[in-house]
């Protein structure tokens, strides 16, 4: 009997979605701060995924899903990370926190070893069902610096897939969860190549 493993499922489609066209490896983000320099992030830590969505019948993939989405991105940028699983680091955040967030506030926020703090918030997503399958996904990107206790770096996007047909029809299931994905790897377009012997 052989066994898929759902997410290299959904990270082969996301290939073939994005196989026709041309990758980016850098698009200027939405803001970054004047001083904002990759090659000085030793860590990027990965919060766990904020849900900011009013409607949320939708079901939103797991955490671990996410990272795994993430790492691919930052993996051919040269990041290094650390996944943040503790959830209870995001417990109570609001959009108002990561536009305007509090210096006290973000002093307190992750892993006490934490500098640069990732997070990846969904806004809304949808599917659709016709002759085929539709799906979308707002999603924005946020790196905070403990130090300078500011937001450095923000990203949003609006990303879209389909397929046509009964194989749309088919994978249905899965096209919400490849629009997360486009959306994940769309954001981290903005982040520019890291030096692999910086930091």
């Amino acid at each position: 009997m052989i066994i898929f493993d759902r997410s290299l499922l959904i990270a082969a489609i996301v290939v073939l979605t994005l196989a026709g066209c041309a990758w980016a490896p850098y698009k200027a983000p939405d803001y970054a701060s004047g001083d904002f320099n990759a090659d000085i992030i030793d860590y990027l830590f990965v919060m766990p995924v904020l849900d900011f969505r009013i409607d949320k019948e939708e079901q939103l993939p797991t955490d671990e899903w996410f990272h795994k989405m993430v790492q691919i991105p930052l993996k051919r940028k040269n990041y290094r990370y650390y996944m943040v699983n503790d959830r209870s680091w995001i417990a109570g955040i609001q959009e108002e926190n990561l536009k305007h967030p509090d210096p006290a506030w973000l002093a307190d926020m992750g892993p006490r070893e934490a500098r640069w703090l990732l997070f990846i918030a969904i806004h809304d997503v949808s599917s659709k069902l016709t002759f085929g399958s539709t799906a979308n996904a707002e999603m924005s990107g946020f790196i905070f610096d403990k130090i300078s206790k500011k937001l450095v770096w923000q990203n949003k996007v609006a990303a879209q897939t389909g397929r046509g047909g009964l194989l749309g029809m088919a994978l249905k299931g899965n096209m919400l969860e490849t629009a997360i994905s486009i959306g994940i790897n769309d954001i981290l377009e903005g982040l520019p190549i890291k030096d692999k012997n910086a930091s």
